[in-house]
């Protein structure tokens, strides 16, 4: 769960501050944040969202995510994704 949180929190950073997602990247140009950004970041909570239901026996619905980068058949748990 470390890992999902740690590139959860990369791409979060991202999309406030506009940097690389990655906090080694010292490059200071523009880095937008694009659907498959969104997607990936979609992917690690769902991980993490995953594992504390488990862990603490909590429901947290079906969430509905539209992105051009994720479909139907993409594997997640608590997602539910639409197009």
């Amino acid at each position: 769960m470390y890992l999902a949180y740690v590139k959860l929190e990369g791409l979060s950073r991202r999309s406030r501050y506009l940097c690389h997602d990655d906090p080694k990247n010292r490059d200071q140009g523009y880095h937008p944040t694009y659907d498959k950004h969104f997607a990936k970041a979609i992917k690690q909570l769902d991980k993490i969202l995953k594992f504390f239901g488990e862990k603490y026996s909590v429901e947290f619905g079906t969430p509905v995510v539209t992105c051009l980068e994720l479909t139907a058949k993409t594997p997640l748990m608590i997602f539910k994704v639409t197009n």
